[in-house]
């Protein structure tokens, strides 16, 4: 990697993805993993039969210790959800806290049941604009899941190139996850460069730094529905950054994105609509006499977003920073489990075969 006037630094790694199924009792349980390091992330998603609660995929963080020992922590709350220990290959075995109980965690990594194997490429980069100083610098991350062959698991040249292709948006066919990384990197620093080397003021150096995080992630893979998570963060000076997320749904065995019009009819949106405020008024806890716009909005009728994924349990609605609230709102997600939405499911629907009898 070459620039005139700043060094660069460059971590490439490879690491591990493991999806496990299992259940206990009237619990189904599914968690997908990505390893780094010693370091993890994934998404856990499961339901309980004895009552309508089927929550949103839940954010995970953990540890690795003596590649045996796992740990498992709620990205958001940083509370204990489990540990247990790798047994051999396969099994992973532990307890789980779940609200008050702890429960016997027994779940096994399962490519069978339609699901998607994945290679973990990550490379973290950083160059300075200037030689021999600390900063101004541009940093980069980024963390490519690609579909690969593994015995049992389902994978298609086509599910690839779609998913890269959501990450990358350009045409992939020929190239290596790891030579497209380092494209974007070689590109993100030209136009570092590019565009500050010209315009660089000592004095106000800080401001010329640059950060840039783009990743994809599992939220849910298993009886053939993919759902992942892409997010793109970018910061080039001023106040803040700003992070872009997109949520896709794919049916992995015939290789095509679930667009929310094949799930849901648009002369359903309305109610749909209606599901989506209701959610929304209970997490920002606003009473029913306050309006949206009185709350901070931007309408007081939700749209409905673009941004949809769904998991075996409901659909998740992802708005990002100022389409329908201020920056300071932050991503907003709403999960509507398909409970409420029994009869607005269209019959022909891939996503039908994941309806309970309940309604």
């Amino acid at each position: 990697m070459l620039c005139a006037y700043g060094t660069s630094k460059t971590v490439n790694q490879q690491g591990k993805y493991y999806h496990y199924y299992g259940s206990n009792d009237s619990i189904d349980i599914t968690l997908d993993v990505w390893r780094i390091n010693d370091t993890l992330e994934g998404y856990l998603n499961y339901c309980l039969d004895t009552a309508k609660r089927y929550p949103a995929p839940v954010q995970l963080n953990g540890y690795f210790y003596n590649d045996t020992l796992v740990e498992f922590f709620n990205a958001h709350t940083n509370d204990l959800l489990f540990n247990g220990i790798i047994t051999d290959s396969l099994t992973l075995n532990g307890h789980w806290q779940l609200e008050q109980d702890t429960i016997p965690l027994n779940l096994t990594e399962d490519y069978t049941k339609g699901s998607v194997y994945f290679n973990v490429h990550e490379i973290t980069s950083e160059e300075r604009l200037v030689e021999n100083t600390a900063n101004p610098k541009a940093k980069i991350h980024l963390m490519l899941l690609s579909p690969d062959t593994l015995k049992g698991s389902l994978y298609s040249d086509t599910s690839k190139d779609l998913i890269t292709g959501y990450f990358w948006k350009k045409n992939s066919d020929t190239l290596a996850p790891g030579a497209i990384l380092r494209l974007i990197v070689d590109d993100y620093f030209k136009q570092y460069t590019g565009d500050n080397r010209e315009i660089y003021d000592e004095e106000i150096g800080n401001s010329f730094n640059w950060m840039k995080e783009k990743q994809v992630k599992v939220m849910f893979n298993h009886d053939s529905l993919l759902s992942l998570r892409y997010t793109d963060y970018a910061y080039t000076g001023g106040a803040h950054g700003l992070a872009i997320q997109k949520l896709i749904t794919l049916n992995a065995r015939h290789d095509n994105v679930l667009k929310l019009q094949q799930v849901i009819d648009s002369s359903d949106y309305d109610t749909l609509s209606m599901l989506l405020e209701e959610e929304l008024r209970e997490q920002f806890k606003i009473d029913s006499s306050e309006t949206l716009i009185d709350f901070g909005f931007f309408m007081d009728t939700l749209i409905i977003p673009r941004n949809y994924l769904a998991t075996n349990q409901g659909l998740l609605f992802l708005y990002n920073p100022y389409e329908i609230a201020p920056y300071a709102f932050g991503n907003i997600e709403l999960f509507i489990p398909f409970w409420k939405l029994h009869d607005k499911i269209r019959n022909e629907s891939f996503i039908r075969r994941f309806l309970r009898k309940e309604s």
